[in-house]
């Protein structure tokens, strides 16, 4: 593996590449929806990555909320950052395939953490309001 493909700054390069699609993509609703849908799926399954992230199921209820209309205080940019990492974490061919044992999540954490950096006030103040 070449020391460009794990950088931060070509992660953090396809991150804010896939938050302008996720951008896009909150005014479909129902697709975003689907997005974070195939997540929690993918999530009953990943065993590994479920317990290594723990931020994961709120951050879904978070954006879920949101689309659905009630976390209208949230700010779209903090939506399309979560919704980002889940693409990300979807994607077949990102920067180490997630079925190489161990190894292959370090990307998705990363981006993941780019997610919850951004989105921290907003998923703080979601967290504190549902506990």
């Amino acid at each position: 593996m070449s020391e460009n493909v794990l950088s931060n700054e070509k992660l953090r390069e396809i991150f804010r590449g896939l938050q302008e699609e996720a951008g896009s993509l909150l005014q479909q609703k129902e697709k975003a929806l689907e997005v974070i849908g195939a997540v929690n799926g993918r999530l009953e399954k990943d065993e590994m990555l479920r317990n290594a992230v723990e931020d994961i199921p709120g951050m879904s209820a978070f954006a879920e909320s949101w689309l659905k209309g009630e976390n209208p205080e949230a700010s779209e940019n903090s939506v399309s950052a979560v919704l980002a990492s889940f693409m990300y974490y979807m994607k077949t061919d990102d920067a180490i395939h997630d079925q190489i044992p161990v190894i292959g999540y370090i990307d998705d954490l990363r981006v993941f953490a780019f997610a919850r950096e951004l989105a921290a006030e907003d998923l703080d103040r979601f967290a504190g309001r549902n506990s």
